[in-house]
């Protein structure tokens, strides 16, 4: 199912990777952005916009054995090609779920714990965009390492999971804003590896 509805109300784009992907290139099981509406009308044909465009670049993954850091490079930014004619298509009325000026991709990796449904990246920070390059950057050198899939994996998710915090506690990157997440993971009842 390509379109989904969280219990924000707001809908979603979930598309499944392939899984010769996953397999040998290390790829998330799916990938999840937000449509920024919770109107099911405007969802349907911003998902059309996405989801072709997402399935497009798997073709050329699969065809060229591109890495996930560079796909997710090449993902951000058609992404961001599309929530812009997003933005331009508008229509007068003011919807406030609508918003056009922040990024949301989410992936799922099989063994690692789902992160909550609200929580996307997204970009409300002054040098949100610059976080992640430097965590692809951070995924490409343990790549190098030759670390698992499955630990490349874990580590972009949870990186990205930390900065989706920042973003929406609107706080910059810090040793401070480290041990704030920390203690909210605590309070969430994870475990002490996973906090880890």
């Amino acid at each position: 199912m390509y379109l989904i509805k969280l219990s924000n109300n707001v809908f979603y784009t979930r598309i499944s990777t392939p899984v010769a992907l996953q397999t040998s290139l290390g790829y998330p099981i799916e990938i999840r952005l937000s449509l920024f509406t919770k109107y099911r009308r405007l969802a349907t044909k911003r998902n059309a916009q996405l989801a072709s465009a997402i399935h497009t670049l798997h073709e050329q993954a699969l065809a060229e054995n591109i890495p996930y850091t560079d796909f997710k490079i090449s993902l951000s930014k058609k992404v961001a090609e599309i929530r812009q004619q997003f933005c331009s298509n508008l229509p007068h009325v003011d919807n406030p779920q609508s918003k056009c000026t922040s990024m949301s991709m989410e992936t799922r990796a099989m063994p690692a714990p789902a992160p909550a449904p609200e929580e996307s990246l997204s970009s409300p920070l002054v040098g949100a965009q610059e976080l992640t390059t430097e965590l692809n950057n951070f995924i490409r050198s343990k790549r190098l390492e030759q670390v698992t899939p499955l630990t490349l994996t874990q580590l972009n998710q949870r990186c990205t999971n930390f900065l989706n915090y920042l973003a929406k506690q609107e706080i910059c990157l810090s040793a401070k804003a480290a041990n704030t997440y920390r203690d909210h993971l605590i309070e969430k009842g994870l475990s002490a590896k996973t906090v880890k």
